[in-house]
């Protein structure tokens, strides 16, 4: 943690590499964490990538615990979903997100496929809502359980509008679900980036190398573009 008051850096979890959880901040272990989201009432959540897990941090009871995962990394393919998010194996996770819902949302690198853990704080139960094993389709128009996805680095959620933007680093292009978690309801859309003949919002910018976003109080959306060496207003 930052203070820019009085510049100074502390650490308010983890203490090494390793796996250690259900234990106070500082007792607990991570080992490769890459993403992190934090919800309103301060709860960290963290893609833990070489644990295979969600975990999530509580500044207010001073524990680390896992919500998805189990800190195995034994699985190549797609996790087994409709069943307790923390009692079934994911791949390592590379981005995670949360609405004001209670949801929280992730991707990982072996499935092709966004995840949801529904209810965090109660029921926990693990949903797929984009993407899918062995899918060939990268362009919009049909069910976002459809679309064959790459590798996403960069997700979030706004809650106003009830869309989640991702950044699918492999194909360069940024998407985004509306209404993930209503599965009758969803769909799936090309918010940036090209494809030859698809209209968008944002089309005429190219996007190269990894990227990294984030939404402003105006709603705002910002791309980092490793391969351009640009930030870009969406």
């Amino acid at each position: 943690q930052l203070n820019t008051q009085s510049n100074t850096l502390s650490v308010i979890a983890g203490s090494g590499a390793g796996y250690v959880d259900n234990v106070p901040m500082g007792q607990a272990l991570f080992r490769s964490p890459v993403s992190l989201w934090v919800d309103e009432a301060f709860n960290m959540f963290v893609a833990d990538n070489g644990n295979c897990a969600i975990r999530r941090i509580s500044l207010a009871s001073d524990s680390v615990i896992t919500v998805a995962g189990t800190g195995n990394c034994s699985l190549a393919t797609e996790p087994v979903t409709d069943v307790f998010a923390s009692q079934t194996l994911i791949s390592s996770p590379t981005a995670v997100t949360g609405d004001n819902q209670g949801n929280v949302y992730f991707f990982t690198s072996n499935s092709q496929s966004g995840y949801a853990i529904g209810d965090v704080e109660n029921s926990r139960i693990l949903k797929r809502f984009v993407g899918g094993p062995n899918n060939t389709e990268i362009r919009p128009g049909g069910s976002p359980f459809s679309i064959r996805l790459g590798s996403v680095l960069a997700c979030l959620f706004n809650s106003s509008s009830q869309t989640l933007t991702f950044a699918d680093t492999t194909h360069n292009m940024l998407w985004q679900v509306k209404n993930p978690l209503s599965f009758s309801n969803s769909s799936l859309s090309l918010y940036g980036g090209f494809i030859y003949g698809v209209n968008c919002p944002h089309n005429s910018q190219l996007f190269t190398g990894s990227l990294s976003i984030v939404i402003d109080s105006s709603e705002a959306l910002f791309v980092a573009d490793i391969g351009k060496l640009r930030i870009s207003k969406v």
